[in-house]
């Protein structure tokens, strides 16, 4: 028997902001891990922390897409059920039930999830100390630009940007089934 209370884990990534201990009255970001309530910090420099879902629609597209734009999608791409594809952004069609004649799953809101098949995470992390020339050394992060850019004078997480290296860390994590 399977207990909810006892075995089922629910887990949350986040960039959080911290008092930093090198440096009285400076902050800092870190990336922090959440299960069942409990805060756990990870990584102290996760400036910016993006995850990709890689899912096909039904017209066999492969779309990168975030989490808000998968929960979104509706429907089989058939908008007017004249068997014709009006767009992209369609679910596969599930399968029928067999032993329920005429039953079909819901190709309701949420429906890609049905269709991920790889998981795309990014990190940009930097050095937290002070230790570049500027504050204006380049980097590239991809999921903003294929260029190299230079740091807002305020970060995303509304610290100032500092005199910091930063770089870029990517991993594409298969899954092994479309159902998750």
């Amino acid at each position: 028997m399977f207990n909810f209370d006892d075995e089922l884990r629910n887990v949350t990534y986040f960039v959080g902001i911290d008092a930093d201990p090198n440096q009285a009255g400076r902050m800092i970001s870190s990336l922090y891990r959440v299960e069942n309530g409990n805060v756990q910090q990870m990584v102290e420099g996760v400036e910016r922390f993006d995850v990709f879902y890689l899912a096909q629609t039904q017209t066999g597209h492969v779309l990168r897409l975030t989490a808000d734009q998968v929960q979104n999608v509706v429907g089989g791409g058939d908008t007017t059920n004249d068997d014709i594809m009006e767009g992209i952004m369609g679910c596969i069609k599930p399968p029928g039930v067999d032993y329920i004649s005429d039953v079909q799953l819901a190709n309701g809101p949420g429906c890609l999830w049905r269709s991920i098949y790889a998981i795309e995470v990014h990190l940009l992390l930097n050095t937290v100390n002070n230790s570049a020339t500027n504050e204006t050394e380049t980097y590239i992060y991809t999921p903003d630009s294929l260029n190299r850019v230079s740091p807002p004078p305020i970060l995303p997480s509304g610290l100032p940007r500092d005199r910091m290296y930063r770089r870029e860390f990517t991993a594409i994590v298969p899954v092994r089934s479309y159902t998750l």
